[in-house]
């Protein structure tokens, strides 16, 4: 099984999104936007800090999980990934500005 593995927490959220979407499980800093794209546990695992112990514990865990066949289904993180859909992005961002336009 393909994994992605992010520990550059600023500017790779849009090849997380495509990891996802190609049904990849990913394995990230839990820090930024990232916490709010990703679901742990579900679309993947991810590292608390910093630290070579933080990244070791995290990886032992979802290299496991991976094993055990966890993210076999790619059902939830295609899922995911597609609430961050090109259309999706404009139509919100589009609702965004009609309502400070209004306000």
């Amino acid at each position: 099984m393909d994994i992605y593995l992010n520990e550059f927490p600023v500017g790779s959220g849009l090849a997380l999104l495509e990891a996802m979407a190609a049904g990849i499980p990913v394995f990230w800093q839990k820090a930024g936007w990232l916490v709010e794209v990703n679901i742990d546990g579900v679309t993947g695992r991810f590292f608390d800090a910093e630290t070579d112990e933080s990244f070791q514990a995290g990886f032992l865990q979802f290299h496991r999980e991976v094993g055990e066949g966890k993210y076999d289904d790619s059902t939830p993180l295609v899922a995911q990934a597609k609430k961050y859909d090109t259309d999706i992005f404009k139509k919100r961002f589009l609702e965004a500005v009609k309502q400070v336009m209004a306000g």
